[in-house]
């Protein structure tokens, strides 16, 4: 969020779950500052933290920083794993 809407800027913050075949697609998205490109993932604990729940959920992520920034967190849901 400090990062995102600077000096009390005002902004929407968007989650989103959706199901796409056998897969859940999370979507955190903001319409604030642009992050800068690429996006370093190592950067701070906020990155390190959907890092490790990319991880537990054995997911992949995907990043776009074309307006705000958005993450999208892909996964097979657990009782559909083989």
């Amino acid at each position: 969020m400090k990062y995102a809407f600077p000096d009390r800027m005002q902004g929407t913050v968007t989650i989103a779950l959706t199901s796409v075949n056998d897969e859940f697609h999370l979507q955190i998205s903001n319409d604030g500052v642009k992050s800068p490109e690429p996006i370093d993932l190592h950067q701070n604990l906020g990155i390190q933290l959907v890092k490790a729940l990319v991880r537990q959920l054995k997911g992949k992520i995907e990043i776009d920083p074309s307006r705000g920034t958005a993450f999208k967190i892909l996964f097979t849901p657990i009782i559909n794993r083989r």
